[in-house]
């Protein structure tokens, strides 16, 4: 602060008020007082009640502010001098008014258990060794090495924050993250296989197939889920697609997404709300989708451990963009990833390629009960398993390894929609077939990620 002219020696101030009748009283203050300009504003300091003792503690802020005009007191100083407790709370003011709530108290909470964890009091307390000693109790207590590097993460983003104000220099510059490629994944994740898929989806009840579909479909996290809106939703578009807000997103950037044929012809058997209702309420919690899965017969987790979840659908989602053949920009542009090869900067996904990769996504077949009907002497055939139905013989994707007796591919699962104008074998189309097409609004859209760079 700038220090200007000083009263050097202390004061007595008085105050006065108006009584009851309209008279004026005036009372003298107990404490003495010191006055000095500071920032170019004249402001009164509260002293001792004693008169020497404030004059000695007048004269020592006297010095102090000399000192601190010439430099030899530095920001840093004074703040070294503050509990950390103070530089936290200011530092949490500082976050809630640019991040969301959530993030706010997920990174506030961290913060004040590393904190209370490391036994830190004042700035001067932040070191390598406490730091480190603290993430080692962590591993010590069976955490991942994703978990104590995210409380690394929180304490250098505060260290960061009380630069160069509060501190001069970071004290954990040299205190690097764990690697996650080489740790031990507790949790990892799996796709589900496209068979696998197929059961969950024919075995679960009607209402959880569109959610469990959606992830599968567009690569939803569950978040992004959660928050969608029927205004979100463009159905009638030449090309169907589902438009993410910033707000809504992981990365904080819109994005346009088209949606499979599948999605569409569930979602048309909705009854549309209001713009902003959403369009799921809630969302299956694990114990829900293992509950799911057992009852389709598929095991949660693999031979090496690795389970499936909701997120593992999104990993479903990225497995199925490989197999049916569409490029890594594409690819990465539906999974709106922020990293990838320097390459992808001069590559552009445009919605209508993107609809085309989507659209090369089977539909799920039917269920191991299920049967195909031969279109002949219409005589069921039963399937011995639901793992050789799931495309056309001959798809790009897969091969059913079944023929009919005329030649057809197997029957579909849909939404009941078979014999209301839609169409039961779904898989001739590999391309959105709308190069000609009348309306061509959103044939041409790019997404603000489109471009991968």
């Amino acid at each position: 602060m700038t220090i200007g002219r000083k009263s050097l020696d202390v004061q007595r101030r008085t105050v006065t008020r108006t009584d009851a009748n309209g008279g004026k009283i005036t009372r003298e203050l107990p404490h003495w007082y010191g006055r000095m300009k500071v920032e170019g504003k004249w402001t009164w300091f509260k002293l001792a009640t004693d008169k020497r003792a404030a004059q000695q503690q007048w004269q020592a802020m006297i010095r102090q502010a000399e000192q601190r005009d010439a430099g030899v007191i530095t920001p840093q100083m004074d703040a070294a001098k503050k509990p950390l407790s103070q530089h936290v709370a200011e530092y949490h003011e500082s976050l809630k008014r640019t991040v969301s709530d959530e993030h706010y108290r997920i990174a506030s909470k961290m913060l004040t258990r590393f904190i209370e964890a490391a036994g830190w009091k004042f700035l001067s307390d932040i070191n390598q060794a406490s730091t480190s000693r603290v993430l080692s109790e962590f591993q010590a207590q069976d955490k991942t090495v994703a978990y104590t590097n995210q409380y690394l993460t929180r304490v250098k983003a505060f260290v960061h924050w009380c630069i160069p104000d509060r501190l001069i220099a970071d004290p954990l510059t040299k205190l690097k993250r764990g690697n996650l490629k080489k740790a031990l994944k507790r949790r990892a994740r799996r796709p589900l296989a496209e068979h696998e898929l197929a059961k969950l989806l024919h075995t679960c009840p009607t209402d959880r197939r569109l959610k469990y579909a959606f992830p599968a479909y567009t690569g939803l996290r569950r978040k992004e889920l959660a928050d969608v809106r029927w205004g979100d939703l463009h159905l009638e578009s030449a090309i169907p697609y589902i438009q993410l807000r910033a707000e809504q997103t992981k990365t904080g950037e819109p994005a346009t997404l088209p949606l499979h044929p599948y999605l569409v012809e569930g979602l048309n058997t909705f009854m549309p709300g209001m713009p902003e209702t959403k369009l799921f309420p809630f969302l299956p919690e694990g114990r829900t989708l293992l509950r799911d899965l057992t009852k389709a017969g598929v095991k949660q987790a693999d031979e090496m451990g690795r389970r499936a979840d909701f997120h593992g659908l999104r990993h479903t989602f990225a497995t199925r963009l490989d197999a049916s053949g569409c490029s890594h920009a594409t690819s990465r542009a539906l999974m709106r990833h922020g990293s990838g090869d320097q390459t992808d900067g001069y590559t552009l996904a445009r919605l209508s390629e993107m609809y085309d990769a989507v659209k090369r996504l089977p539909y799920p077949s039917q269920g191991p009960e299920a049967i195909a009907k031969t279109g002949t002497d219409d005589v069921p055939t039963s399937l011995d398993s639901v793992d050789t139905v799931w495309t056309r013989a001959g798809h790009g994707t897969a091969s059913t390894g079944i023929d009919t007796a005329d030649g057809t591919a197997p029957l579909l699962i849909g939404f009941g929609l078979e014999g209301q104008g839609f169409s039961v074998d779904r898989h001739e189309p590999a391309t959105s077939g709308l190069i000609g097409a009348g309306n061509r609004d959103n044939v041409g859209i790019t997404g603000p990620r489109s471009s991968v760079g």
